[in-house]
């Protein structure tokens, strides 16, 4: 017997079968027989549809019907048939309440193959079809926060920051336990140069979590990008209370504080950075120049009195504030020189280094620096 008449002798059994007992209507009989012993769900669907017609309240039928779209891979219409079929359920019956576990069975057994097929498709670097079965996923149960999450990635992975924030955010609104997920936002957010959505989203942060130290690091970032210098060194002040040995903290504050003139305090910062890496070369030229700009701007200070009719200081602090500026002009000193041995190449340097000397009194080293002839002492900080 070829499948075909094997197909109608089932069917006709079926049909004197349900005649004989008054059982259900033949077309559901059909649609099970096709599902359950050909696994062919398009017959299937098609008789469903038939007995729908005449039976527009079955329940177990709206169930089927939602299982075969599920094993077609068409979720739309899937979840139409399990609306269906929720709208004909009551919470009050109690036989009723199998139905929706029965529902809830399938949407997680079908959101868990689709899952699956997008981790394995990401897995084997076939984004696209990896992004189309997160997508699934989403359409079989959007109250799941994995789903989204790895969807971010795959859009993250291919530059598409925007969609990847949208759907971290929404991962998040589903799942707000995971406050290292908005951090991350805010990372995004700072990298596509969104620098106040950066701030709004840590804030939401911090308002829950007020010490999460990833959360003041991304908003002090923020505040950075923007210039806003002295809220920046306020959250990293914070930060760095909470992680007193970050070196990109250090780094940042000390820069911050340079280009704000406080040279002692990012001094302060830049010599913790060389506690642990005393080669860390623009660490090393910074400090030098941090020591020179204090010697300059003496200098400066020193020129604008003698040039000023109505600003007059006594010789007795004229005389300490050159003993000061030498003496920083001497602290930076060694920092150019294991600079240049260390064979940076920055004629700023060796400028810097050859107007140190001279500031410090030391003519004939500074003549020597300005025409690279001088040979730098083996002792260096």
């Amino acid at each position: 017997m070829n499948k075909n008449s094997q197909q109608l002798f089932y069917l006709f059994i079926l049909f004197c079968y349900s005649i004989l007992i008054n059982c259900r209507p033949f077309e559901f009989e059909a649609a099970l027989v096709y599902s359950n012993i050909y696994a062919d769900w398009d017959k299937t669907i098609e008789y469903l549809n038939k007995h729908l017609q005449k039976t527009p309240d079955d329940i177990e039928a709206y169930i089927l019907l939602g299982k075969a779209y599920g094993m077609k891979e068409d979720y739309p219409k899937m979840n139409q048939a399990f609306k269906k079929a929720l709208f004909f359920i009551s919470d009050s019956l109690a036989s009723h309440q199998v139905f929706k576990k029965d529902i809830e069975y399938l949407k997680d057994d079908f959101w868990c193959y689709a899952f699956n097929k997008g981790v394995d498709h990401f897995e084997n670097h076939r984004l696209a079809d990896a992004g189309m079965e997160f997508n699934n996923c989403i359409i079989i149960d959007d109250t799941r926060a994995e789903a989204y999450i790895n969807l971010a990635i795959i859009e993250e992975s291919i530059n598409d920051f925007n969609s990847a924030i949208e759907h971290y955010e929404k991962a998040y609104a589903l799942d707000s336990s995971d406050v290292n997920l908005m951090v991350y936002v805010g990372e995004l957010y700072n990298t596509i140069g969104s620098y106040q959505q950066a701030i709004n989203s840590m804030d939401k942060v911090l308002s829950r979590q007020p010490h999460l130290v990833d959360a003041i690091i991304q908003k002090a970032l923020a505040y950075d990008f923007l210039e806003k210098i002295d809220k920046a060194i306020l959250y990293y002040e914070k930060a760095l209370k909470l992680l007193p040995n970050n070196s990109d903290v250090l780094y940042n504050l000390g820069r911050l504080y340079y280009s704000s003139g406080k040279y002692m305090e990012a001094i302060a910062q830049f010599k913790n950075i060389l506690k642990n890496n005393p080669n860390d070369i623009e660490t090393i030229v910074l400090v030098g120049d941090s020591y020179f700009s204090l010697g300059e701007d003496i200098i400066i200070e020193l020129e604008a009195t003698a040039n000023s009719d109505s600003v007059k200081i006594s010789d007795m602090k004229q005389t300490e504030m050159q003993r000061q500026a030498k003496e920083y002009f001497l602290d930076a000193i060694p920092y150019f020189e294991k600079a240049i041995q260390m064979k940076i190449n920055d004629p700023d340097v060796w400028n810097m280094l050859a107007i140190a000397y001279s500031q410090a009194g030391l003519k004939e080293k500074a003549e020597k620096i300005s025409k690279k002839e001088y040979t730098f002492p083996a002792h260096l900080p």
